[in-house]
């Protein structure tokens, strides 16, 4: 299967999935109440400036001045109900420290530490200036009413593309349970896998950490496939989250190291052939739709 034929199929996978966990909803209460608190400390975060930049505008915009469109793709949100259905599967549970790569103005940062509770560690790593200062204001916010702790919800303002990581980027990488990737609009050659990150992540990652990415791929030998989750977007829309646990250790030579090895070995023509696991998984969330398509018909 080529990759053009697999970009199609994620548009046509489902939107709805099966009934959530008895969990999730309580999950999703928390994370709202504590959002809705930090509305109501820090106005900033709420203001015109957070308004276009959650409308997934080009990261070139003035809500993320100085980070290229075509480095990093658009500035959008996470849904908080996706997020509490993937911290509540089973290959994710139970996650104590947290990592959202691209963690933009913090919304979902201040959810996670929510849904987590007291003891977790959220950390967001954002390159862009302008969505980190917002993300730090209602942060500290937060922490001054002593709705979290300190330690326990941190923006750190770094490019994960840039080698060397900054220490505290690589420190919170490195003890890592779970990292998220909302990488849907992620810039990608194919359009479905990401070599850079996936080197990246590999040179920083323990194993067994949890990886989760968005309707794209992280590859290597790092990186075995675990389970395909649809959730459901701001705008009902189906998003494809992969869930890929670490595996091995990084290669020496680090993220360059990586890169050769994923570039030499991990980017040939057929995506499927490199990661079967995760095509027959797609495919059978694609049969699945066909058959609920037949049903409608015959009904």
């Amino acid at each position: 299967m080529r990759v053009a034929r697999l970009l199609g199929c994620l548009s046509a996978l489902p939107s709805s999935v099966a009934a959530p966990p008895p969990n999730v909803d309580a999950m999703v209460a928390a994370a709202t109440s504590l959002i809705d608190s930090a509305m109501v400390l820090e106005p900033e975060w709420t203001s015109e400036r957070y308004r276009v930049a959650v409308e997934g505008l080009p990261l070139g915009d003035a809500a993320a001045e100085g980070v290229h469109e075509a480095r990093h793709g658009v500035y959008g949100e996470f849904p908080l109900r996706g997020m509490a259905e993937l911290l509540s599967h089973p290959a994710v549970r139970p996650t104590l420290r947290f990592v959202d790569v691209g963690s933009g103005a913090g919304r979902l940062l201040v959810g996670v530490a929510a849904m987590l509770g007291d003891d977790a560690s959220v950390v967001g790593v954002e390159a862009s200036a302008a969505l980190h200062l917002l993300a730090e204001k209602a942060i500290g916010a937060l922490v001054e009413q002593r709705r979290v702790r300190p330690a326990a919800l941190r923006s750190l303002l770094a490019d994960v593309t840039d080698h060397p990581p900054p220490p505290a980027v690589a420190a919170a990488m490195a003890h890592a349970d779970v990292v998220f990737c909302y990488s849907t609009a992620f810039p990608s050659d194919d359009g479905l896998r990401l070599p850079e990150l996936s080197a990246t992540l590999a040179s920083l990652l323990r194993a067994d950490c949890i990886v989760i990415t968005t309707d794209k791929w992280v590859v290597g030998d790092r990186f075995r496939f675990v389970a395909l989750m649809t959730v459901r977007g701001e705008d009902d829309e189906a998003i494809q989250a992969f869930i890929w646990q670490v595996v091995g250790v990084p290669l020496t030579g680090g993220f360059h190291a990586a890169l050769q090895d994923v570039q030499q070995h991990w980017m040939g023509e057929d995506a499927c052939a490199d990661n079967p696991a995760a095509c027959a998984a797609l495919v059978e969330a694609i049969d699945a739709k066909e058959a609920e398509q037949a049903q409608d018909i015959i009904r």
